[in-house]
């Protein structure tokens, strides 16, 4: 994968997910996309596995992403569909 198929959770919200009511249920819905998954996250180049999730999860009150976290793009076309 190259760096242009990852992005950060605010670009994700902004750009590859469906509408969501507001930006709260965004970052909601990305989060529990993330924890379960189903988006993967990477930081500093190294793709988190469950574990590492699993201590992001309790260093942040959920739903809240690091914005220094990066997203795959590939995997939000596949979850949202790929019209973006």
């Amino acid at each position: 994968m190259t760096d242009t198929e990852w992005t950060s959770p605010r670009k994700m919200m902004d750009y590859y997910m469906p509408q969501a009511d507001s930006f709260a249920e965004a970052e909601t819905q990305l989060y529990w996309a993330v924890m379960k998954l189903q988006i993967r996250a990477r930081c500093c180049g190294l793709v988190y596995d469950r574990v590492a999730l699993k201590r992001l999860r309790h260093l942040n009150k959920p739903p809240t992403l690091p914005p220094d976290l990066e997203l795959s793009v590939e995997d939000a076309k596949r979850k949202w569909g790929t019209q973006f």
